[in-house]
């Protein structure tokens, strides 16, 4: 009967709950710093050989730069969009722009 229940709801969003769809953002967040909080709390200090937390941090660190892609060529992507005053075009472009500022 559970099984049956689970199957059959539509899956939860915020609109069924009368709230803003970017509620569910805020939420996805949320849980993501509790994630990464709870990971770097418990994760410290199990024999790793004799380092310590900061070299540790210095390798994740390390490993998430070489991760990294090269920045968004902004102007050969310009040059590509046909529709420029397009809302989500915009959107992408602004996002864009952020995110070769983090890159960078």
């Amino acid at each position: 009967f559970k099984q049956y229940i689970e199957d059959a709801s539509p899956p939860e969003s915020p609109i069924l709950f009368g709230m803003h769809p970017n509620a569910e953002i805020s939420l996805l967040i949320s849980l993501c710093e509790n994630l990464f909080f709870t990971i770097l709390t418990v994760s410290g200090g199990g024999g790793s050989g004799g380092g310590n937390k900061e070299d540790k941090v210095k390798e994740v660190l390390q490993e998430i730069v070489a991760g990294l892609r090269e920045e968004f060529n902004m102007v050969e992507i310009k040059l590509r969009v046909k529709e420029k005053g397009a809302p989500y075009v915009v959107f992408l472009l602004q996002e864009l722009e952020r995110m070769n500022l983090i890159l960078s």
